[in-house]
């Protein structure tokens, strides 16, 4: 009985470890995804800063 009870115990604490490892990648995830869209946000801003000529303009005109 004493065995079936050490694995019980053990089972538990592997799930623990598997949900705690599991949040920490989904933590991760999400850290990851802030920062991707963090860096795309920056990339927009700096486009943003720039002048473009419209594909609907005429060649060498910029557009205001």
């Amino acid at each position: 009985m004493q065995q079936r009870s050490d694995n019980i115990a053990s089972r538990s604490q592997l799930l623990d470890l598997v949900e705690t490892l599991g949040l920490y990648a989904h933590i991760e995830e999400l850290e990851s995804t802030k920062k991707s869209r963090e860096n795309a946000q920056s990339i927009f801003e700096r486009l943003g800063q720039r002048t473009y000529v419209r594909p609907t303009s005429v060649v060498g005109v910029r557009s205001q």
